[in-house]
């Protein structure tokens, strides 16, 4: 999954949602829900520093993550037709997303970047046994696609923020992603991701710019040679 043609729709999706997220100013994570043949059922993006949203979906606050504003969308209705339904996101949920995810009785995810600071599905601690209860089935992290999630929320986190709230995340993140956060750190210096952002190139484009940058790291390239 090192080339954007080679990704599944629902993740490309994903990390459409994601720069959308990114270039109206709010934290750089999508996700999507897809029905049991793989269909994509719904989408939402991270809307924390948003003033605006469509129509059922949440803004403007601290809960408006990516997977909450899939599933906020979801009916009562709907959950007969969500039997293998999987949720993916470019992050890994955050304790509150988890939790929706389960009370929403979705027993699929899938998600790219291992959270170390604000993990739900893989810290979660379980006393009761209902979240086993719940058999869940959850894929990932994914090496590759987490480097470019933590790329895009590096730079993020480095133009938003002062440096007292951003060190420690991104911190957290370079024991999992030493490659997407150096890279994150280049292209902010560089101003890369703004300049795509303000010449509308196709994150496609931007993908594949990545992952030959990621593969170049690998490989021992200096950055910016």
């Amino acid at each position: 999954m090192e080339n954007w043609n080679e990704l599944s729709e629902p993740w490309k999706r994903c990390f459409l949602q994601a720069w959308k997220a990114y270039c109206h100013g709010s934290i750089p994570i999508g996700a999507v829900l897809v029905d049991s043949e793989g269909e994509i059922f719904l989408e939402g993006r991270n809307r924390v520093h948003e003033l605006t949203a469509p129509e059922g979906q949440l803004c403007d606050c601290r809960i408006a993550h990516a997977e909450m504003n899939v599933l906020v969308q979801v009916k009562t209705s709907d959950y007969e037709k969500l039997s293998g339904a999987m949720i993916y996101s470019t992050m890994e949920p955050c304790i509150q997303c988890f939790g929706a995810i389960i009370l929403s009785r979705i027993k699929n995810i899938s998600f790219a970047a291992i959270d170390d600071k604000l993990a739900g599905a893989t810290t979660l601690e379980d006393r009761h046994g209902f979240i086993k209860s719940r058999n869940l089935n959850i894929a990932g992290p994914f090496s590759h696609l987490g480097e470019i999630q933590i790329i895009l929320r590096t730079d993020f986190l480095l133009r938003i923020f002062d440096s007292e709230y951003a060190d420690p995340l991104i911190a957290a993140h370079e024991k999992d992603y030493p490659i997407g956060v150096a890279l994150g750190r280049h292209y902010h210096r560089n101003n890369r991701l703004q300049v795509a952002k303000k010449e509308t190139i196709p994150f496609g484009e931007l993908f594949n710019e990545f992952s030959f940058d990621i593969k170049r790291a690998r490989e021992g390239y200096t950055l910016g040679k």
